[in-house]
């Protein structure tokens, strides 16, 4: 007689359940790691630099870091899943964290930026996590659950900034307290990911699909300049480099500006929680409302923001520093949604990734330029200057979109 063996039909909706929880609480764990070091990252290395004009360049190394780790991630998720590419990232920041730690503790400046670089790679895992989320969801809910995963940022804005100096009773320089809650953040979150994404929704969503042999080939910078014939394309990636680079000086320079006049660190956690709830909390309305009300208006909303908080900068006063910093991450949210939702828009199917390939260099370069020129500009001409220059900045990205409205 004849024995059937029966294979388990796996559910694709129970595995996408699975999925979003493991990412959620991922993301939440390496959102409190990444920001928990970066609130103090200028500070700290404004503290072991040989000029406060190098402080900048912590922001730079781990800008750059997270780029770098970006194509590589992508690389490893490619050839192994998701859930490879995830715990490489974290591992790598934590690898970054602990160096970072240790830095502080023998004072070389050098290490410190070769540890922000290394940690710029947690950055890049929880960019990839949205992506993960979206590997086995529906056509028609791809958006709704990223913005899921996106939103999941704002508990690390919220937490991160606020432990500032918690673990200073180990015996570590003060700053460094921060990092040894991003180096637990790290490894808890690479733990989650290796122990309960299974099965791996990339690998399962390609063995589900049909016709579908291999992965397609990863396109060029130069197929994504070709790709930009389209004058409302090329504006959005203007707004996107400029909304970038505002958002990375004002953020890396405002803790160092509070700290030289005075403010205790707590009150440098709760501007930079303000900044953070702005630039993640809201994505998913800024989604819906650039399908309402059309995206070169909602851009040129967001480049408003931005410049108001920008002025808002120059004043010294806390309050007006929360709300312009609260405003700089609403305005950054606002032009990026939009923005790369007007990239999609414009764009042909066949170009479009390698378009949007491109989007994310400019930004990865600008906001490297930023960090580093923003610690030069606030060391010799002050931060007010520094917040004037920014809102210029924004003006030719608001007239190139105005033009294509």
């Amino acid at each position: 007689m004849a024995v059937t063996v029966t294979t388990p039909v796996v559910s694709t909706a129970s595995v996408q359940r699975r999925t979003m929880r493991t990412l959620v609480v991922g993301q939440v764990l390496g959102s409190v790691g990444v920001t928990s070091g970066t609130v103090v990252a200028t500070i700290a290395a404004a503290s072991l630099a040989p000029s406060v004009v190098l402080a900048g360049f912590s922001q730079t190394a781990s800008t750059l870091g997270s780029a770098v780790a970006a194509a590589v991630l992508a690389a490893v998720a490619n050839a192994h899943g998701r859930r490879r590419g995830l715990l490489v990232g974290y591992l790598t920041g934590a690898a970054g964290a602990a160096l970072c730690i240790l830095a502080a503790v023998v004072g070389m400046f050098w290490l410190f930026l070769l540890g922000m670089v290394l940690y710029g790679s947690a950055t890049a895992a929880n960019l990839q996590s949205r992506y993960a989320a979206t590997d086995l969801a529906p056509s028609g809910a791809k958006g709704r659950y990223l913005s899921v995963i996106v939103a999941m940022t704002t508990v690390g804005g919220l937490v991160g900034p606020n432990t500032s100096g918690a673990a200073t009773g180990f015996g570590l320089p003060h700053y460094a307290g921060s990092f040894v809650l991003a180096l637990s953040g790290f490894v808890l979150a690479a733990g989650v990911a290796w122990l309960f994404l299974r099965p791996d929704p990339l690998q399962l969503a390609r063995s589900a699909a049909t016709g579908v042999n291999a992965a397609p080939r990863r396109p060029g910078l130069r197929a994504g300049i070709a790709g930009l014939t389209d004058l409302r394309a090329r504006a959005a990636l203007t707004c996107v480099a400029s909304s970038h680079a505002v958002m990375t000086a004002m953020m890396s320079m405002t803790s160092l500006h509070m700290r030289q006049g005075g403010a205790p660190l707590a009150a440098v956690g709760i501007v930079y929680s303000a900044h953070f709830v702005g630039m993640y909390a809201f994505s998913p309305l800024f989604g819906w409302l650039s399908d309402r009300l059309g995206r070169p208006r909602l851009v040129l909303c967001g480049l408003g923001l931005l410049l108001a908080s920008c002025a808002l900068a120059v004043s010294a006063d806390f309050v007006l520093l929360t709300v312009s910093l609260l405003g700089v991450g609403l305005g950054w949210s606002c032009v990026l949604v939009t923005a790369s939702a007007m990239v999609s828009d414009s764009v042909e199917l066949d170009r479009r990734p390698a378009v949007q390939g491109l989007s994310d260099v400019l930004m990865g370069v600008s906001a490297a330029v930023a960090g580093a020129v923003g610690g030069a500009i606030v060391a010799y001409l002050g931060f007010p200057t520094l917040a004037v220059l920014c809102g210029a900045l924004l003006v030719p990205a608001a007239v190139f979109v105005w033009r294509q409205r």
